[in-house]
């Protein structure tokens, strides 16, 4: 099996034949992880980074959760093999981010 997509329902099932015949077990899923977003904050910057791939996610932000306001954060973004980061300044206020399959 390759590398599955984030936050994705696959579904199985397990096929068995022999010199008796075919059977067919039941279908069965299972729900990989959504991509997990790390912050760091280094001296005056954030470097927000999250695993490679995340197929579909978009990385949003929003000032408030009262009302939350999501908008998505444009690029640049530097992918360096299995990790995606952006480094943005500190300007003093309150921010909040997530990464988000629209």
């Amino acid at each position: 099996m390759g590398k599955l997509e984030p936050a994705t329902t696959y579904h199985f099932r397990a096929v068995v034949a022999n010199a008796v015949g075919v059977s067919y077990g039941s279908d069965q899923s299972f729900t990989t992880l959504a991509p997990t977003l790390n912050a760091n904050i280094e001296g005056g910057t954030i470097r927000l980074s999250w695993p490679n791939p995340a197929s579909g996610f978009v990385l949003e932000q929003t000032p408030s959760l009262s009302p939350a306001s999501w908008s998505v954060l444009p690029p640049p973004y530097v992918t360096n093999g299995s990790t995606t980061q952006t480094n943005l300044p500190l300007n003093g206020g309150a921010i909040l981010f997530r990464l988000h399959r629209p």
